[in-house]
């Protein structure tokens, strides 16, 4: 018990990932999930998955019995997140997994194409950041993110919060154009 609602939501959110602690997992819902992705639909693929909390990133990897992964975390020195980034490049193992605060900016993880939130991180700007790192723009390949979310918990909430600041920042950014384009006509040069 906590009279503070910022640790309760925390806790809260690290429940609905089926952890409080990497030994006792509370539901495995979300971890099913994942392994029945890497087991049909996304075999063979190289994908990105992104957790919020290191308990999440570890209670995964026990899973992932047949599954070759790494493991990105601010456990890890960045000598070693380095190789571990550099191995997932050149596809030696097939699934990374990410903790966002420390993968979210300067990683080059463009060899996949496909991104899971098993934990969506908190803000637009993490989240804009997080998907960056799979995007390669030499290459004009679809993109595919995929949010695990248990419904009608603060999973939802901070899906709706960092989508709903990306549409209104995308939204400012289109009627700035408009107003440019305006401006042009009216005051040409």
């Amino acid at each position: 018990e906590t009279k503070y609602a910022p640790t309760r939501y925390h806790w809260l959110r690290r429940l609905c990932g089926g952890h409080d602690d990497p030994k006792r997992p509370v539901w495995p819902g979300k971890i099913n999930e994942v392994l029945y992705l890497l087991e049909t639909e996304l075999k063979g693929e190289s994908v990105v998955i992104w957790f919020s909390y290191n308990q999440e990133v570890h209670a995964v990897s026990q899973s992932l019995r047949n599954i070759t992964h790494g493991i990105l975390t601010g456990e890890n020195t960045q000598e070693f997140r380095a190789g571990v980034v550099a191995d997932f490049q050149r596809k030696k193992f097939q699934v990374l997994l990410a903790q966002q605060a420390v993968a979210q900016t300067g990683m080059n993880l463009s060899v996949s194409d496909t991104a899971i939130y098993y934990s969506t991180p908190l803000g637009a700007v993490a989240r804009i950041q997080t998907e960056d790192r799979i995007v390669d723009i030499s290459r004009r390949s679809p993109h595919l993110i995929i949010d695990l979310v248990v419904p009608g918990t603060g999973d939802e909430d901070a899906v709706d919060g960092a989508q709903g600041k990306i549409k209104r920042g995308q939204w400012t950014l289109e009627r700035a154009k408009e107003l440019i384009a305006l401006w042009k006509i009216q005051y040409p040069e």
